[in-house]
């Protein structure tokens, strides 16, 4: 893996880490304790859209930085930290591990279910001939029977079960609302744990994710992307 952390021409539109539990209705009703521990960080407050048929308890309450790159998320069976301007691995688990501490102490969170590390990119690029240029960033080796590996539209979902936990990989098409007239390829990458999880692991689990997830990313870019995102011109 290489050593830099943070590539000059990243890509990397948010990091989100997040646990789940069973359910625990004093967080409902006791919102306040963690927004007073951490809104001198997190003030800014966003209450969470409800549609019919939904339980509002279960919808995520954020608290979100002034200029809400860094956001906390909880609902009673959820918590989870996001960051849209990534600051580097150390830097975001220790802030992850501070609040994650804040907010276990406050409702005796022990067990979980379910921890996922997620890295969410947002590749833009321009077609050719109506041809997504996939070879240009990924090492997919897609071709059809009878066809050649020229798309014109992409939309990969899968999820791997893995020795140590699960993966969800997307690459996809999206619309894009560039001055450039780029279109964007969501580069999706979601590892995460079911069994056996405690709170008392959690750094080993963040630890875990991020080591997956970074070289799953390495390992399916193209060397001539991963130049580009060096700061290299290509």
């Amino acid at each position: 893996m290489p050593k830099a952390e943070i590539y000059p021409n990243s890509q990397l539109a948010e990091v989100v880490f997040e646990a789940r539990f069973s359910g625990i209705p004093a967080i409902e009703c006791q919102r306040h304790l963690l927004y007073e521990k951490v809104r001198e960080a997190y003030p800014m407050v966003f209450v969470p859209q409800v549609k019919d048929g939904d339980f509002p308890a279960l919808k995520a309450q954020r608290y979100a930085n002034e200029d809400q790159s860094g956001a906390i998320l909880h609902s009673i069976n959820s918590f989870g930290y996001s960051s849209k301007v990534y600051p580097g691995f150390d830097s975001f688990k220790k802030e992850l591990l501070r609040i994650f501490d804040i907010f276990r102490e406050l409702f005796g969170i022990e067990k979980l279910n379910r921890i996922g590390w997620r890295y969410i990119n947002l590749v833009p690029y321009a077609k050719a001939d109506g041809v997504i240029p996939i070879e240009q960033f990924f090492k997919l080796g897609l071709t059809l029977p009878d066809s050649s590996s020229e798309y014109e539209n992409l939309g990969i979902k899968l999820t791997a079960k893995l020795k140590r936990g699960h993966v969800n990989l997307v690459i996809e098409g999206m619309e894009s609302k560039a001055k450039d007239g780029k279109e964007v390829l969501l580069f999706d990458i979601d590892y995460f744990k079911t069994e056996d999880l405690t709170a008392a692991n959690i750094e080993d689990y963040i630890n875990e994710g991020h080591k997956y997830s970074r070289q799953l990313f390495e390992d399916l870019i193209t060397d001539n992307y991963r130049q580009y995102l060096k700061g290299k011109k290509i």
